[in-house]
This record gives C-alpha cells, sequence and structure tokens, in this order.
C-alpha cells in the first residue's frame, strides 16, 4: 500500500520523510534493503514537495492518512496525504506507476531513482 504525500518541506529528502512517517511503517524494498520512498524531483534535482511513500501495511497507510493529512510542518503549506492502492505492474521492483507528464532517472553514483515532471 502507497501513500501520496503532497506539501512537505522543500528540504525534505528520502531519510526524513521516512522518519515523519516512522521508520518501521515504512516499506523496505527486498531487493535493495533501501527505504520505499520515492521523491519527486524538478528538471534540476530540487525536491518538489510531493512524493509517494510505501507502508508496510494498509493499517500504517490509513493511519499516516488520518495522522498527516492537513498538517503543516515548518509553517509550510498543510501537508495532503492519500492512501493509493496500487495494482501491479508484473515486476516487483517497478514501484507505483508515475502520474502523467512525470519522468524517472537513476542517479549513477548513489543508485537511487528520482522523480521530476517534465514540461
Amino acid at each position: 500500500m502507497v501513500t501520496n504525500v503532497t506539501g512537505l518541506p522543500k528540504f525534505a529528502n528520502e531519510d526524513w520523510v521516512a522518519m515523519l512517517f516512522g521508520f518501521e511503517k515504512v516499506k523496505v524494498d527486498p531487493a535493495t534493503g533501501v527505504k520505499q520512498v520515492y521523491i519527486y524531483r524538478d528538471e534540476a534535482g530540487v525536491p518538489t514537495g510531493s512524493a509517494i511513500v510505501g507502508m508496510v501495511s494498509v493499517e500504517q497507510a490509513l493511519r499516516a492518512q488520518r495522522d498527516c493529512d492537513g498538517q503543516a510542518l515548518y509553517g509550510a503549506v498543510a501537508m495532503h496525504v492519500r492512501v493509493v492502492a496500487r495494482k501491479p505492474t508484473g515486476s516487483s521492483s517497478a514501484g507505483p506507476a508515475l502520474p502523467r507528464g512525470w519522468q524517472k532517472f537513476r542517479d549513477a553514483a548513489s543508485g537511487r531513482d528520482y522523480y521530476f515532471e517534465a514540461r
């Protein structure tokens, strides 16, 4: 189960988002051992304030939505958290389907996937 999060502070990175939701509640990719937090970034690689977070259970995803939706962080715009049902894409490591107009690239140095809105 995944949650779609908007309204995050611009400084939020993958570890910060995992800490926000609780490290033990965020799902770990079994192939890479990395927490399933996907930060959307613009063309320059700067976080946009949106993310997709894989949660370990439906209950944890619903709890995150209930507890975090509408909360303002550091004077930023209020966060919006929505549980999103994810349909299997045929590959367990494929991650969530990207919204229309978004693209993914993999940083060669870190091996992390980054996402940005193509304009």
